[in-house]
């Protein structure tokens, strides 16, 4: 309805009805940087994949979606970055859910 009756929004407006993911106070680049910092520590594969699905979403029959979604799964399961992760959490002897481990991001990452 804004889109065609041209109505502008506050950025508050805009977040409170779900338009825009959050607002920021003071400049938005720190905020900027603190998203990317986050995202950095995820293997650039697994994001590449995320962006992927979400790309071809709204172009996808569902179930072609899905069996995409699991095929790239299983990539990343499989891959040098989800193997390492699993040997650290096999080595550090962790057997109940409830526990976890700290993962050095930098070091999984280069395999």
């Amino acid at each position: 309805m804004h889109i065609l009756t041209g109505e502008a929004l506050t950025p508050r407006e805009a977040e409170r009805k779900g338009f825009v993911h959050e607002t920021v106070k003071g400049k938005a680049i720190d905020r900027a940087m603190e998203i990317a910092q986050r995202l950095a520590l995820h293997p650039a594969q697994s994001l590449a994949y995320i962006k992927r699905l979400v790309r071809n979403a709204t172009e996808t029959p569902l179930a072609d979606g899905l069996a995409l979604e699991r095929n790239l799964f299983m990539k990343l399961a499989v891959s040098d970055t989800a193997l390492a992760r699993m040997r650290d959490y096999e080595g550090q002897n962790i057997t109940s859910p409830s526990k976890s481990i700290e993962i050095d991001e930098r070091k999984a990452n280069r395999g």
